[in-house]
């Protein structure tokens, strides 16, 4: 089973999403993605394709786990990202 993150953030994560699909963790991470202007006029698709080829200001990662609850914490899902999404 799995989930996707975006997370954003230079030194430290400022902004971190999870879904079951990158098509749900883009549309949650849309206010934040659409702060770039260069990406506010794509779709989806096509910000999955970049995120993919390393082409953003963020990361779109494939987590091995399951689903965390819609009511995680940040801190919390910010220790799931660090701990799983190299292994």
């Amino acid at each position: 089973m799995y989930c996707y993150i975006i997370s954003e953030g230079k030194y430290e994560i400022e902004h971190i999403f999870f879904g079951a699909t990158k098509d749900e963790v883009v549309e949650k991470a849309r206010p934040m993605i659409n702060e770039w202007w260069e990406y506010k006029a794509m779709n989806n698709e096509e910000i999955i394709d970049f995120a993919e080829n390393d082409e953003t200001e963020f990361d779109l990662v494939k987590i091995k786990g399951k689903l965390p609850k819609e009511d995680i914490s940040k801190e919390e899902l910010v220790i799931i990202y660090n701990s799983r999404h190299n292994g």
